[in-house]
């Protein structure tokens, strides 16, 4: 009967220790959320919007969002999204969307973003209103409520949300910032795939959910290249660590 209640003891303390480990993880993943997109299938919910550019004149601008694969000089069989602008108004922005849900309602999150996009604007070009590469950066965001635009008092299509006009690196609001360019190296416009991301010193980004546990997270370009411009998004991965 001993050996009996010494066992018995020494497996509910297994047990306990257990669960009390299943537990913690549980605590640690509840506080993580990761996502990844490769656009293999379709677009996977993200969508295009376009703004900073005068009421009506969409297809003047050439403004495009589609589901394709990624340009000649890059492996045909891999698919990205593609999105086109020709910037005849001096401040366009292209980005993609998609609303996340699932997160921790009302809580704040540190959000990492890590970006692969295919570019052929050389950094050091030159170009009318800036150059094509160094003068359209990348941001990065993400708000509670849907992404959209409103006309203003010059019948702009702008932002309805606080979005900055520098186009400066580390740059930022409450719910954007800048995390780099689309240039890339040399002089010779091929497509090249680059990487950008946000876990550097000084370009972290935090957001607080919504009461649902939902946000809407941005990605895409704000351009002083007064010309046009294509990119392909390869792929997306972002994660949400709750602070």
């Amino acid at each position: 009967m001993q050996y009996k209640s010494v066992f018995s003891t020494l497996f509910v303390l297994s047990a306990l220790f257990f669960i009390a480990a299943c537990q913690e993880d549980d605590t640690d993943f509840d506080k993580s959320f990761s996502f990844d997109y490769d656009f293999e299938e379709g677009t996977e919910g993200w969508t295009a919007l376009f703004a900073d550019y005068p009421v009506g004149k969409e297809e003047d601008m050439g403004l495009s969002f589609k589901h394709t694969t990624l340009p000649a000089g890059l492996p045909q069989n891999k698919k990205a999204l593609e999105i086109s602008g020709n910037n005849t108004s001096d401040d366009l922005l292209m980005l993609l969307t998609r609303k996340i849900t699932g997160l921790k309602p009302n809580a704040t999150y540190d959000i990492s973003f890590d970006i692969d996009l295919a570019s052929k604007y050389p950094e050091s070009a030159p170009g009318a209103g800036g150059s094509p590469g160094a003068s359209v950066v990348v941001k990065i965001g993400a708000i509670q409520e849907e992404p959209g635009t409103v006309e203003d008092d010059q019948e702009h299509e702008r932002p309805n949300w606080d979005n900055l006009t520098e186009l400066v690196k580390g740059e930022r609001t409450d719910d954007v910032v800048v995390i780099g360019n689309i240039g890339i190296a040399g002089d010779e416009e091929v497509y090249t795939m680059i990487n950008l991301h946000n876990d550097e010193t000084g370009l972290s980004f935090s957001k607080k959910s919504s009461s649902k546990g939902e946000l809407w997270v941005m990605v895409g370009t704000d351009s002083g290249f007064e010309g046009l411009t294509t990119l392909y998004y390869d792929a997306i991965h972002i994660v949400f660590t709750e602070k």
